[in-house]
């Protein structure tokens, strides 16, 4: 399903304060459709509520040759899901994903998340789809989601993680680390995805000192914890290529924190990170393309009323490196708050399918989609 539902905002960081339980939803309040996977059928159809699609958990899961046991002592509603090593629980009632090590919210996608229909749960093609090795499109006039099964590089995610709390800090911070693969490629995919996660504690260490110093040197406000939330996102892992997101919360005082998204798209042969421009072909006219349908976008949402940019450094140009992460559909750019628009715009994403690159892709990359 096209990952334009994904949101910017911090649900995937912000887990001790969704304490979001399953939702529950009667037959009558949705409509339906057919499951496909790989051209079979499902016995059990997905769910249709507001626009949002949602997969039968435990007859696709079970499909795809996973095992499921389902959970509830005291009122708290668990699944568990497992297939050759791989172990995932799911907390219906805090709405809360770990998967081999990595805890993360199931609000992460735009959606329901893991909700119930008549005591059985469904869980939000979008998420399902980042869960999942699979790929998930809405067959709307045919009244079918199809649903195939991806062909993922053959590495291991791992999740490495820091901590640290003192007088004037909190920090909680995931970070992926990848096994399996060419070692000396990994060895520097690793240190890039390390060094990142240890830059964000530094940072917030250093929020803390300047808290106390300011303390020391007569500072009345209200005085709080400082916070350093760091959570990630693979969005593609296929074809020799993985991209993922290292979102970044950093809270030092005063009426708000701010929030950074680190993307990376990493070739697992080299170990290296590609720029965008790595990725494109010379001559091939993509970066006036992509400038005009991120202009035309931000005119769109303007338009809409769900977006405003500052009148001073409108957006012109995605410049020589713009942030940019890989999904299994799309190309995706982002802008970092206050670049082009308030703080209450959070961080903007714009995704170009693939379908309309077609031939500005290099060579060696135009499988990406495929």
């Amino acid at each position: 399903m096209k990952k334009g539902l994904l949101t910017a905002v911090l649900a995937g960081l912000l887990l001790a304060a969704l304490v979001v339980p399953a939702a529950a939803m009667p037959a009558a309040a949705h409509g339906q459709a057919v499951v496909v996977l790989d051209h079979q059928a499902l016995d059990a159809p997905a769910v249709i509520a507001g626009g949002a699609v949602s997969l039968p958990l435990r007859r696709l899961c079970e499909a795809l040759g996973y095992t499921v046991d389902w959970s509830d002592i005291g009122g708290r509603r668990t699944i568990h899901v497992s297939r050759d090593g791989e172990e995932i629980l799911m907390d219906l009632t805090d709405q809360q994903i770990r998967k081999n090590g990595h805890l993360f919210s199931a609000q992460t996608v735009r959606g329901d998340g893991i909700l119930l229909v008549d005591g059985a749960a469904y869980m939000d093609a979008d998420l399902f789809a980042l869960v999942f090795p699979v790929r998930v499109s809405f067959d709307r006039e045919g009244g079918r989601v199809l649903v195939s099964v991806r062909a993922e590089n053959d590495i291991t995610v791992l999740t490495e993680t820091l901590t640290g709390e003192g007088r004037y800090l909190f920090a909680d911070i995931q970070y992926p680390r990848l096994t399996g693969g060419d070692a000396a490629a990994l060895e520097e995919i690793n240190r890039r995805l390390r060094e990142t996660a240890e830059r964000a504690l530094a940072t917030g260490e250093k929020n803390a000192a300047d808290m106390a110093q300011a303390i020391r040197d007569g500072y009345t406000g209200a005085v709080g914890n400082c916070e350093t939330l760091v959570d990630y996102t693979v969005y593609y892992n296929e074809n020799g290529l993985f991209s993922v997101v290292l979102t970044e919360y950093q809270y030092a005082g005063g009426a708000h924190g701010a929030t950074y998204k680190h993307g990376f798209t990493f070739d697992l042969a080299t170990g290296r990170a590609l720029s965008l421009p790595e990725l494109m072909a010379e001559g091939a006219g993509w970066r006036a393309y992509l400038n005009r349908v991120i202009r035309r976008e931000i005119d769109s949402r303007e338009k809409a009323g769900i977006l405003s940019e500052f009148e001073t450094g409108r957006f012109e140009d995605i410049g020589q490196a713009p942030d940019y992460y890989l999904t299994d559909d799309a190309l995706v750019i982002f802008f970092q708050q206050y670049v082009y628009f308030p703080y209450v715009a959070g961080i903007q994403e714009f995704y170009i399918p693939y379908r309309e690159l077609d031939g500005m892709l290099k060579s060696e990359y135009s499988s990406i989609n495929k």
